[in-house]
């Protein structure tokens, strides 16, 4: 029986790792898409004298999911930013147990933001809001 389990949750892994790595090369992706965009619209306002009405919107909606998205593959590597002035004075044992507590609480604090996020995003769906700006894109995509 502990070998099926154990399976399970290596199957459970390899699919977190795979759809982490997606993520990674999508928020990669937007953040290549968001320098173009913001380099064109440079452009087009320096060198021919046209507003832009839509490239600061994009690039700072390609900002957010690069962030938001992205830092599943960050978290993978263990490449995200880690303040440990206090943490690496601590016994082994205690490091190891109050990473695990970080960890469970940082679920914790996902879950809430997707619970009371989810309300939100399904209003705007069902509501069809959009931006206020000239290009107006619709809330539920950020």
């Amino acid at each position: 029986m502990e070998s099926r389990d154990a399976g399970f949750w290596e199957r459970l892994e390899a699919v977190a790792k795979a759809l982490s790595k997606v993520t990674g090369l999508i928020g990669a992706l937007c953040l290549l898409a968001a320098a173009l965009v913001t380099t064109e619209g440079v452009l087009v306002r320096k060198i021919l004298g046209w507003s832009t009405t839509w490239q600061v919107e994009l690039s700072v909606f390609l900002l957010m999911y690069a962030c938001f998205v992205g830092a599943a593959y960050g978290q993978l590597g263990e490449h995200h930013l880690n303040i440990d002035l206090l943490i690496i004075y601590l016994p082994p044992r205690v490091r190891e147990t109050l990473l695990a507590v970080t960890g469970v609480l940082s679920c914790i604090i996902c879950v809430a933001i997707a619970w009371y996020a989810w309300p939100m995003w399904w209003e705007s769906v069902v509501r069809n809001d959009h931006r206020e700006s000239l290009w107006g894109p619709p809330l539920w995509i950020p």
